[in-house]
């Protein structure tokens, strides 16, 4: 194995979070309201996987439900010339219907398509979900901010607000991420410049809570070279010091000893109090981690005064965590501190941090023991 030089890149590449954010990040926005006769939301854009399309998956926000009928069109149509939504199936009966009880709020919808839809990786399809021809009914369709920014030109969401079935989608969706994602072959996926995150939080802590440190679980298929770490953070007050740590994985007692890497952070770093985005160190030496090894890493508050750390879920059923960037490998962990030493972290399978290695180096894939591998893992969804 030898590790060769490259740009610097994240493990996990969260999407969408670049450089600065502004304070009081916004995470949940409305991708589109279906509240009037035919009106419709679509994403349009390749193919994540080759096989059969066999369910849509959508988050839904606010709904009601006054007068039916109230069963969504939820389909996978044609692409035309122009790169719209044809309104055409993509065979025959590639749809399946989603009946609003008005009790859906904060829910996915697992919609199974009365015909599997035959898709070849990367080629334009269409996701298509028509609201009915008539009653009323309002239902949201969530989006997420930060986590997963909307693409640029291509793929792309829009929603049809004139009801008339023209296919024209006169509202592009630029302000959130919609929650959309699919089974394919048995696999679940997120949609390119979608997101499949359920919740997301501010999670508050300092050196008297328990737990006290909080995780990201990492799980690598190949051997990378780690020079420093970065972790969503919001209104770090002054003096409310914190340590990042890159953690070998143990089922025993730890402590600062046992640390691969590690950079205490002054609480007085920020410019301000309010700031909300990344916070960046690298740290003295960079460490190498190995394929298929476990390792963490971890964000400790170091004082009484309160850190915020972005964390979030996906939901268990359907099991939408390997399609996260992190995969179904990279879950939250958390521990207390005491007397300067803490037990092997808790987990939770369904839940993240967003917290980022920063590496500069990978495994060349030349011979040896510890070139790229792959993982139960990482096998299956998208990577974000």
């Amino acid at each position: 194995m030898t590790i060769q030089t490259a740009p610097p890149f994240g493990i996990p590449d969260w999407p969408g979070i670049k450089g600065f954010l502004s304070s009081a990040v916004g995470f949940t926005a409305t991708a589109a309201t279906l509240d009037a006769a035919s009106e419709a939301f679509c994403w349009v854009g390749p193919a994540p996987a080759t096989g059969t399309l066999s369910n849509i998956l959508f988050r839904m926000g606010t709904t009601s439900a006054t007068s039916g009928p109230y069963s969504f069109d939820v389909r996978v149509e044609t692409v035309t010339s122009a790169g719209r939504p044809s309104g055409t199936l993509w065979a025959t009966n590639t749809n399946g219907a989603h009946s609003l009880t008005g009790t859906d709020d904060s829910t996915w919808a697992n919609v199974a398509l009365t015909a599997s839809a035959s898709i070849t990786k990367g080629e334009p399809i269409a996701i298509v979900i028509k609201a009915p021809a008539s009653g009323t009914f309002s239902m949201a369709i969530d989006g997420r901010q930060t986590i997963a920014s909307p693409g640029g030109v291509y793929p792309f969401a829009a929603s049809d607000t004139s009801g008339a079935p023209d296919g024209t989608y006169e509202t592009g969706i630029t302000t959130a991420a919609p929650c959309l994602g699919a089974v394919i072959s048995s696999v679940n996926y997120q949609f390119e410049c979608c997101s499949v995150i359920s919740t997301v939080s501010t999670s508050t802590y300092n050196n008297t809570s328990s737990p006290d440190e909080k995780a990201t679980r990492i799980y690598l298929p190949g051997p990378v070279r780690v020079v420093g770490m970065r972790a969503l953070m919001l209104n770090i007050v002054a003096g409310a010091d914190f340590t990042f740590t890159l953690w070998p994985d143990s089922a025993g007692t730890q402590t600062d000893a046992n640390a691969l890497a590690q950079r205490a952070m002054d609480g007085d770093l920020a410019y301000t109090a309010t700031n909300d985005g990344w916070v960046t160190t690298y740290f003295s030496s960079p460490v190498e981690l190995q394929a298929n090894t476990v390792y963490w890493a971890g964000v400790r508050a170091d004082t009484a005064n309160n850190i915020i750390l972005i964390t979030g879920t996906t939901e268990s059923s359907p099991d939408l965590m390997p399609c996260l960037p992190c995969g179904s490998s990279g879950y939250l962990g958390t521990r207390a501190w005491s007397a300067g030493s803490a037990s092997a972290f808790s987990t939770s399978t369904t839940s993240f941090a967003v917290i980022q290695l920063i590496c500069d180096g990978i495994d060349d894939g030349a011979g040896g023991s510890g070139g790229i591998k792959t993982h139960p893992g990482m096998s299956g969804g998208m990577r974000g």
